[in-house]
């Protein structure tokens, strides 16, 4: 989307820091994550995610090449227990960080 509006705001030193932290945080530059405070949409951080994120990658990155042998036909059995056991931990991790919304 084309952005053609600009604002300007005057902060304190203190203030700029603040809202730089949080976008930081929400993993947003700052110009995005101001629209999104601006526009009142609900912006939840969550400490930890990135570390999640390249768990799930990682198991990604298995379940793909493990899908090449099969298809390739060089293996036609596979025990994924352990692609379970990764997921579940990541999901019950996830489900401890994020906030209970009510």
């Amino acid at each position: 989307m084309n952005k053609e509006k600009r604002i300007t705001i005057r902060l304190t030193e203190e203030e700029y820091r603040i809202i730089e932290e949080k976008s930081k945080s929400a993993l947003m530059n700052f110009s995005k994550y101001s629209r999104h405070a601006l526009l009142n949409k609900h912006i939840v951080a969550v400490d930890g995610i990135r570390e999640l994120t390249v768990e799930l990658r990682r198991i990604g990155g298995n379940l793909n090449n493990l899908t090449r042998l099969a298809n390739e036909g060089r293996i036609s059995v596979v025990d994924l227990d352990y692609v379970k056991k990764g997921v579940s931990a990541i999901w019950q991790s996830l489900s401890s960080l994020t906030p209970k919304v009510r």
